[in-house]
């Protein structure tokens, strides 16, 4: 269990899907939202166009999660490709293990 003294309404979640544009990502970011949570692709995959964009966000200080949208899914590091957990992990992305995307969010 995690100490909570407040509740963040400013906590995104996106659902990543087959070609997704990061458009709704990068509205995020330019509204300085203070979490974005990315149900992505199987260990926690997303396309590698959108590894700059989150790479930008990061450095803007916004906090990236990551869940598997899997629904016994986790994160960890199975492969090295552009998008892959190991890429993500290096640019500062937190992880939600085995969390689902909605638990995340909260």
């Amino acid at each position: 269990m995690l100490p909570v003294r407040r509740l963040n309404g400013n906590v995104h979640l996106l659902s990543l899907t087959i070609a997704a544009s990061e458009t709704i990502l990068r509205h995020l970011i330019d509204q300085r939202v203070s979490v974005i949570v990315i149900e992505a692709f199987g260990a926690a995959r997303v396309p590698d166009w959108w590894v700059p964009v989150i790479k930008e966000a990061v450095q803007k200080g916004i906090y990236i999660v990551m869940a598997s949208r899997s629904i016994h899914g986790y994160t960890h590091d199975s492969y090295g490709f552009a998008g892959s957990y190991h890429e993500l992990e290096q640019i500062g992305v937190i992880f939600a293990d085995g969390l689902s995307a909605a638990k995340a969010r909260i």
